[in-house]
């Protein structure tokens, strides 16, 4: 099992567009990272440095960068000359073990060193992580602590009220332990020194660029760039390795998986000619070279299979969105987070690259200070990020599915059941739930006008992709829908970007067992007596079923107290579960996701 980094996060300050005081900060980051922000903001930038940079100090743990000293420093009357580097690790005991597992220390000791990092010089605004801070000697690149954040952390650490919350053990003696083992002798900063030791910059990855150009050349390219340079006789290898070494050939097969994913052909495989100079692509009974498939086919196969080729690594990737359809862009992140062992660090403008939930976030913006960095955490942290890219609120919040409904209640449980079979999908991500009620079509148990029902089956100009969930209204088995409601399925069957569901009972309440509906009216109305039997064709929220206060039982109120009771062990009445599964798998092919 591949172990969890430590480092997960940096920050810098001093180099090209940042020139700002403080480092700013890009994480935490999981697996795949995006930096997005609008052209000219610094997120080219964030990828140099990384690519230039961070993998210099792990190097025989020198904690020296040869080319600091040919930095392309800001030359601004704010910019004090001086390069910043931070590194971000999570705060927890996790981390402080396997920071001191290799010196053989004893663990009780990684409790002191959990309660260290959590100590107040280590926190930044905004960010849960503890991050550690580096001058840069740029003259001789010479990298070293902060000594003054690791003097205020070891004052923190030793104040009377942090140890009422802390183990009682002084943070010398966490050091002295370590110089114990380690065989030094003792110093007159012992933190400091103990801090310096751990060597954290051997921890960062090594860092490859795959740039905006992507084009395969042959085998005598001597670059070593993975844009599609020299990439061929990679891929050769991995297609006849020696002695069928069964990894390289897994590789292989998972790039082909992924071809076979684009070109939505399950027979279609890459091949690499005895001549080494182009890739070629069988399909549909032909042989091409890649080139000859669209510029879009030829640089997402360039960019997955560069991804595969490399190990753990951090790889930066500008701006991958060129070219590529928005299905190309998801499924791109959805293979290099699933099939590749790289961590990715990827610069787009692409509100779709935001529009799934395999990466993490942060927003770039050039202001009066430079470029500046800040998580994208919330929904609306990505929909001022998404109108910074050029989207329209109409483009981004009303999603690839719209699912009309009655009103909140039916949202309500709605959203809940899809939860509970399909966790991946996202409202407001992947579907959105919209009211059809008011001067649309505000009844649709009566014969309503056939202007109503032609305006309402219209919708389907707003989104194409759309579900109508309607009540049935029916009072017994062998009753008829409304000819208003048999209409609107009759038209929407005929479009196959378009979902009904008719409830199998009176009302969607129906569908709640009767115990559980009972446990929430109980929670929400104590003065009510219920009375309801169950029975599949009556209103089980009429008025006539329940006696005592309030005389009206709101709909939402009691939707909220059932979905707060309703787990994975509650059975699924009637067609519920099928129901819900029909709709999932509609969302799920209204964004181009695998059933």
């Amino acid at each position: 099992m591949q172990k969890s980094p430590i480092i997960v996060g940096f920050g810098f300050t001093g180099f090209r567009s940042f020139w700002g005081q403080e480092p700013q900060l890009v994480g935490p980051m999981s697996k795949v990272h995006l930096v997005a922000g609008s052209n000219n903001s610094g997120k080219s930038n964030i990828l140099r440095f990384a690519h230039t940079l961070l993998s210099e100090p792990r190097l025989d743990g020198l904690h020296a960068w040869s080319g600091a000293g040919s930095l392309d420093q800001p030359v601004r009357k704010s910019f004090d000359g001086k390069l910043r580097l931070s590194l971000g690790v999570s705060a927890d005991p996790t981390t402080a073990h396997a920071l001191l597992e290799p010196f053989g220390i004893d663990e009780r000791y990684d409790e002191a060193l959990f309660h260290v990092l959590t100590r107040a010089a280590f926190e930044r605004p905004g960010s849960s992580l503890a991050w550690i801070d580096f001058d840069v000697d740029v003259s001789s690149g010479r990298l070293s602590l902060s000594a003054s954040q690791w003097e205020r952390a070891a004052g923190e650490y030793l104040t009377r009220d942090a140890q009422q919350n802390v183990v009682r053990m002084d943070v010398g003696s966490l050091a002295n332990a370590f110089q114990r083992n380690r065989g030094m002798i003792q110093v007159t900063t012992p933190l400091i020194q103990f801090a310096d030791e751990l060597n954290l910059p051997q921890y960062l990855p090594q860092v490859e660029l795959i740039d905006a150009l992507r084009q395969v050349r042959d085998a005598s390219s001597e670059t070593s760039t993975h844009s599609g340079d020299g990439l061929v006789i990679k891929l050769a290898e991995l297609q006849n390795p020696p002695n069928q070494d069964e990894a390289k050939l897994k590789k292989f097969e998972e790039i082909n998986t992924f071809v076979r994913s684009v070109l939505e052909d399950s027979s279609a495989q890459i091949h690499i000619p005895f001549t080494h100079d182009d890739i070629l692509v069988r399909s549909e009974g032909r042989v091409l070279p890649l080139a000859h498939l669209g510029t879009g086919i030829h640089e997402v196969i360039i960019l997955a299979a560069a991804a595969t080729v490399l190990e753990n690594r951090l790889v930066c990737i500008e701006e991958p969105e060129v070219h590529l359809h928005p299905v190309l862009q998801r499924r791109l992140l959805r293979y290099l987070n699933t099939y590749t062992s790289n961590r990715y660090l990827i610069a787009t403008h692409s509100a779709h690259m935001l529009d799934t939930n395999l990466a993490s976030i942060s927003h770039v913006s050039l202001e009066a200070n430079g470029t500046v960095v800040a998580p994208a955490l919330k929904p609306s942290d990505l929909s001022r990020l998404s109108a910074e890219l050029g989207y329209r609120a109409s483009d981004i919040v009303q999603s690839n599915c719209v699912i009309w409904v009655e009103g909140p209640s039916d949202r309500i449980y709605i959203r809940h059941w899809i939860k509970l079979i399909d966790s991946h999908l996202i409202e407001g991500v992947h579907y959105t739930i919209m009211f059809y009620g008011g001067s649309v079509l505000s009844h649709l148990s009566a014969d309503d006008p056939e202007v109503d029902v032609d305006e309402f089956i219209s919708l389907r100009r707003l989104n194409r992709n759309m579900v109508v969930v309607m009540d049935s209204d029916l009072t017994s088995a062998s009753g008829s829908l409304s000819p208003a409601k048999a209409r609107i399925i009759s038209q929407l069957e005929k479009d196959a970007d378009s979902h009904t569901w008719v409830t199998a009972g009176y009302t969607i309440e129906n569908y709640v067992p009767l115990t559980v509906l009972q446990h929430a009216i109980k929670e929400k109305y104590p003065n009510a007596d219920y009375m309801w039997s169950g029975h599949q064709f009556a209103n089980p929220l009429h008025e006539n079923n329940h006696t005592g206060t309030p005389q009206k039982l709101a709909k939402a109120a009691v939707a909220s107290a059932v979905v707060d009771n309703w787990g994975q062990s509650v059975a699924w009445p009637y067609d519920l579960e099928v129901a819900v599964r029909a709709l999932t798998t509609f969302v799920r092919r209204a964004n181009h996701l695998d059933s």
